[in-house]
């Protein structure tokens, strides 16, 4: 009798993501910065996303999303008499471009908008949304490495910003990738399987609300800013060629928690207030394009 073969294990980068469904679920507690006193809330955050592809080809592919975010947000009594829980909410749309060359270059194009309050209001362009660009030049130096610079730009709730961006993507071997796009992600995976993936990332991740029903210290039109670096490991198995889920766990440390008026900087807050690190834990499940369709348009 012969030993059963094992399967091949065929790399295969991440395929794109057509809908996502991602719950987040953190327990954390809060020190303020002039009390000895701690107060204990639970967080929960909500994702939706919807991609649509516009045109796929071997040399130019491009892609549409919309996203929604919800949010529950614990603001210390200390800080904000009253306030406790409070909803975040975020939903916007974005397009994606992507041009390849002969000579292995390519151009990857990234616009986006959202509006972020507890009331979403779309028509209120100037008062509660953002806008962001970001575009990267790159080479395909060799069949497992690819490199490239740009420039991201954005408003978001009367601010602007603008920052370098460096992308990097490296494969290994026929299991271990590794991807940075700086200043934002370092994320590391695993081919466990041809059906399995183990991952790693650690990156910084912002999010604020226009709070435009509240008051505070005689202020009104507020923002509730928020900044932290996020560590993370877990898991994406296959159910179906083209359904998957995942299951992540990791830490949070918060950067920066603030309240201050809209379009002001950081450093004029309102009111600032500090969590611990804080564990999470995350489920998404989630559809991909299928194999056929990614080989017949030369996506990967």
């Amino acid at each position: 009798m012969s030993a059963k073969k094992n399967k091949k294990i065929e790399f295969t980068y991440p395929r794109p993501k057509f809908f996502e469904f991602q719950s987040i679920g953190f327990p954390y507690a809060t020190k303020e910065h002039d009390e000895q006193g701690e107060e204990e809330g639970n967080g929960n955050l909500l994702k939706a996303k919807f991609r649509f592809p516009l045109i796929l080809s071997g040399k130019f592919n491009l892609v549409g999303e919309f996203n929604y975010n919800r949010e529950r947000l614990f603001v210390p009594e200390a800080t904000a008499p009253g306030w406790g829980n409070i909803i975040g909410k975020r939903a916007g749309f974005s397009v994606f471009a992507e041009r390849k060359y002969e000579n292995k270059n390519f151009l990857i194009a990234h616009v986006s908008y959202k509006s972020v309050a507890e009331n979403l209001k779309f028509i209120d362009i100037n008062k509660n949304s953002g806008f962001s660009a970001t575009v990267v030049w790159g080479k395909e130096k060799d069949e497992n490495t690819k490199i490239g610079v740009g420039v991201s730009a954005s408003t978001n709730l009367g601010r602007f910003g603008i920052s370098p961006v460096l992308a990097y993507t490296k494969k290994f071997n026929e299991r271990n990738y590794l991807e940075f796009l700086l200043p934002k992600r370092i994320q590391y995976r695993h081919l466990m399987t041809n059906k399995l993936y183990f991952f790693s990332s650690i990156e910084l991740e912002g999010r604020n609300y226009a709070l435009d029903n509240r008051t505070l210290n005689g202020y009104n039109n507020l923002e509730l800013r928020r900044s932290d670096a996020v560590a993370t490991f877990g898991l994406e198995r296959e159910i179906h060629d083209w359904l998957w889920m995942s299951f992540t766990m990791g830490l949070t440390k918060p950067l920066n928690n603030i309240i201050v008026e809209q379009g002001e900087r950081g450093r004029n807050h309102i009111e600032q207030f500090n969590t611990h690190i804080q564990p999470f834990v995350s489920v998404s499940i989630f559809t991909v394009l299928p194999q056929k369709l990614c080989k017949k348009f030369g996506v990967k």
